[in-house]
């Protein structure tokens, strides 16, 4: 082998061991972007709560329902066990019992028992959610001494069949976006997503103490 074969090999050499040390490197750095990237990014499965989301009847039903039942204390004497089969699609589901609880107690228009369908995963639109909200004030604070404000001034419930639910629950604070005072629109027929049905049970709970 001449010196200038091994001179070759030896250049050779150097540079496998360089590429693999770039290789190993480059890959640790993929891993690790690949892995922040993951880590960043919301889990998506069950339980999973997408703030800007329309929340879902079932959803919102079980959260209204959790708050009332930790406040009376029927968790503990009223199990949910106990409520099952009020709706042809609700059978089965994992909030069946909420959902049963909360027709029990009248939450649901118009409902008949084991008859008709709930629709669990539609959605619920702003007004309709003050109807449960208000019922729901009134189940925890009865008797109840309401205190309309003739400064509420929102634009667009006026005609709305749902006019004295949205306002009462605007005038005691369970709705506080967008504000009632500035001539705001309410959109009463737009779903509610999921941060504002957070926002409003807390503001339930919040003026019922």
């Amino acid at each position: 082998m001449t010196k200038q074969t091994k001179v070759l090999l030896s250049i050779v050499g150097v540079l496998a061991v360089v590429a693999l040390v770039l290789a190993s490197t480059n890959s640790g750095m993929f891993q690790g972007r690949t892995r922040r990237i993951i880590q960043s990014t919301p889990p998506v499965g069950i339980g999973t709560i997408f703030i800007n989301d329309n929340i879902t009847k079932a959803d919102f039903y079980r959260l209204v329902a959790i708050e009332l039942r930790n406040d009376n204390g029927n968790n503990n004497t009223d199990p949910l066990s106990n409520h099952k089969d009020c709706f042809l699609d609700t059978k089965g589901i994992p909030d069946e019992g909420y959902i049963c609880y909360m027709a029990s107690k009248g939450y649901v228009p118009n409902y008949t028992p084991a008859t008709g369908n709930f629709n669990p995963s539609s959605s619920i639109n702003r007004a309709e959610a003050m109807q449960i909200f208000w019922n729901a004030y009134h189940e925890i604070k009865d008797p109840v001494v309401i205190q309309s404000n003739p400064k509420l001034a929102y634009n667009d419930i006026s005609g709305n069949k749902y006019y004295t639910y949205i306002h009462e629950s605007a005038s005691v604070g369970i709705i506080t976006s967008p504000t009632p005072f500035n001539n705001d629109s309410f959109l009463p027929d737009i779903p509610l997503t999921n941060g504002r049905a957070q926002e409003m049970i807390k503001n339930l709970m919040n003026v019922v103490k």
